[in-house]
């Protein structure tokens, strides 16, 4: 997929405002996303029912751990969707099954399933096919821009998917007669003393259904939310809006010259069409308006209504119904139906969960910054410090280097493979100066950066090797200027950065 076919205004968004991004996203395709939820996720929910019909709660359960499942297939959609090739239903319900496979043990019953940053990080996984260091790595670089945003949208989702099923839930409970529905206080005495409930089946598949409604509606806009944080991360740490102002540009500068007779062949067709436009305007002037018929209105507005009333509709009719008094009719009322009991369940049910996520809030708060803290510093200084692996784009860790790199940049210098010689040496420089003398060298530092940082080293002959070697590959990279063989084999044999006390180590 290539940038310049996204159909999204690619540009640095704030953290809400690429949630809002998510979001039409969704609206903008839901019908087809619905479409393809009845066709995956559906049948898969009914299959779970017929097998387990009479352990709705355990349905319940399944589908509300499955639920990374689902959030594969929304991904999958909308990742190519954005980029204007938007899977067909079938092949996206093809697909799914080679992405639950790929990451059941990742995401569904590994610990990513409860991660709060769940639709943030799981294209990571999904679209860039990253596993292991490499996406470690990648999540903590991207979760520095747009992590925070992602773990606010789920909790907000959390909060939006319990009241739309709360909500959902009143309003059917409403719609059932009170003679078919479960006594409340029955119900909570029952789990007070027992410590289980005692619902009726079909009832219990009235709040699975519920859910399941719940989650369908809900489900796309949370993926899509987390998704457009991850491409609005990408987007400021990669630059695409400069990347494709360029592009662009680029395709502005290179029109071909027919553009030019194309412009031609326009005007010439549209005066064409004005000319047809012109004859046809005459020929219906000149045909005259046609007659129209005009009815009378015998009666007046009068009539009308009274003809209106006299249908069966507007007829009067009365019912007398006789009552009892006194006991009789105490007892023709029903059984009493009061939601106090249950909303009183539930307000403890939540209390207790606002507690319980507010202590593990502020441990949290406490361990994300524990630096600021006395307690961990110790153990801070203690642990060594681990460098970049690449810097500037190119590998400089000790494992991609040989340990006579110096002598194999001479031969190749030799061979007039000149770029890569010089690139060889640089890299072993960087990585001795990463690896053995613990310079602060970050990944997106440039050539001039890691100058500044070697000149704190206090041994002036290597800061001078240095000085010269980064001079001599910038005049080789940028500016195709090659120096001469003496400089770069006097480079070669005086280089002071061995790479076998690092990798003694």
């Amino acid at each position: 997929m290539r940038l310049e076919d996204i159909t999204a205004a690619i540009r640095p968004r704030s953290d809400w405002e690429a949630v809002d991004l998510g979001f039409v996203l969704v609206r903008k395709r839901f019908g087809p996303l619905i479409r393809l939820w009845l066709a995956s996720v559906v049948p898969l929910w009914a299959l779970l029912s017929g097998v387990l019909w009479q352990h709705p709660h355990l349905v319940f359960l399944i589908v509300w751990f499955l639920k990374p499942a689902y959030d594969m297939l929304v991904l999958h959609f909308l990742s190519r969707d954005l980029f204007g090739a938007p899977p067909a239903v079938g092949e996206a319900v093809k697909a799914w099954p080679g992405l639950v496979f790929r990451g059941f043990f990742r995401w569904i019953l590994g610990f990513r399933r409860f991660s709060l940053q769940r639709s943030f990080r799981m294209p990571v996984w999904q679209l860039e096919g990253l596993k292991g260091r490499d996406y470690r790595q990648r999540v903590n670089v991207l979760g520095r821009r747009g992590g925070d945003a992602a773990t606010k949208a789920a909790l907000g989702f959390s909060l939006i998917e319990l009241s739309v099923f709360f909500g959902l839930y009143t309003a059917v409970v409403m719609c059932i007669p009170s003679r078919y529905l479960p006594d409340a206080e029955t119900f909570f005495q029952d789990l007070d003393a027992a410590g289980e409930f005692n619902l009726p089946l079909w009832f219990t598949w009235v709040v699975v259904g519920i859910y399941m409604v719940t989650v369908t509606f809900i489900e796309s806009f949370y993926v899509a939310a987390g998704f457009a944080v991850y491409l609005n991360s990408r987007t400021h740490l990669e630059g695409w809006d400069v990347e494709l102002a360029f592009r662009r540009m680029s395709e502005r500068l290179s029109l071909p010259s027919r553009t030019n007779e194309a412009g031609k062949l326009s005007g010439t067709g549209s005066k064409a069409a004005l000319l047809a436009l012109a004859c046809g305007l005459a020929g219906s002037f000149a045909s005259g308006p046609s007659a129209t018929a005009q009815e009378s209105v015998e009666d007046g507005p009068s009539s009308v209504i009274r003809d209106i009333l006299t249908e069966e509709d507007f007829k009067v009719h009365k019912v007398e119904r006789w009552e009892f008094e006194g006991e009789e009719r105490e007892r023709s009322r029903g059984p009493s139906w009061s939601l106090a009991p249950f909303f009183e369940a539930m307000a403890r049910l939540l209390f207790v969960g606002a507690v319980v996520a507010a202590i593990v809030g502020l441990v949290y708060l406490i361990y994300t910054n524990r630096h600021a803290f006395g307690w961990f510093r110790g153990q801070r200084d203690k642990a060594p410090r681990q460098g970049p692996r690449v810097v500037m784009g190119m590998e400089v860790s000790a494992e991609s280097l040989p340990d006579d790199y110096a002598r194999l940049a001479w031969e190749r210098w030799q061979k007039g493979k000149f770029r890569e010689a010089l690139s060889l040496l640089y890299r072993g420089a960087i990585c001795w100066l990463v690896e053995k003398a613990r310079l602060p060298i970050v990944e997106s530092d440039t050539e001039t950066d890691c100058l500044l940082r070697v000149s704190e080293l206090p041994d002036s002959g290597r800061v001078n090797y240095f000085r010269e070697l980064t001079s001599c590959w910038i005049s080789l990279a940028y500016a195709r200027t090659q120096p001469s063989d003496d400089t770069v084999r006097w480079l070669c044999e005086n280089c002071p950065f061995d790479l076998r006390e690092s990798k003694a180590r």
